[in-house]
């Protein structure tokens, strides 16, 4: 998405058009009134953003799977995403239904671009339970 930052038409004397000026194609232009000139320079500056950011996400599920009809085995998450407030956190989610009483079958972390740290679980899956 661009944002024009300034646009505007001129002669090559200097003189800047404004208003019906503006919109008129070159054989039905007025003459400029500093110089009588009929051509045109058309000015315009714009700005343009990228923001490039990491993020991973998925999952393995085995053709064996026990696990009930579209839940993975195994799923992840890691990088930049958009948090609940609408700024970028940086998030590294686990989630093991194979190993589901291993201390780390289950682990969120999620923190600002600061570092400061919004949520540090690391716990057993078949112990987790969503607040």
């Amino acid at each position: 998405m661009s944002d024009v930052v300034n646009d505007s038409v001129q002669c090559p004397c200097g003189y800047i058009f404004h208003g019906d000026d503006l919109d008129q194609e070159s054989g039905k232009r007025k003459p400029c009134p500093k110089c009588g000139s009929l051509k045109r320079i058309f000015n315009e500056k714009a700005e343009d953003g990228v923001v490039l950011s990491e993020h991973l996400k998925g999952e393995i599920k085995k053709p064996s799977s026990r696990h009930k009809k579209g839940r993975a085995d195994y799923e992840f998450e890691q990088g930049v995403i958009k948090g609940k407030n609408g700024k970028p956190v940086y998030i590294r989610k686990v989630i093991d239904r194979e190993h589901p009483d291993s201390p780390e079958s289950y682990v969120e972390y999620v923190r600002d671009k600061n570092g400061n740290i919004i949520v540090n679980k690391s716990e057993k899956l078949s112990e987790h339970r969503v607040v």
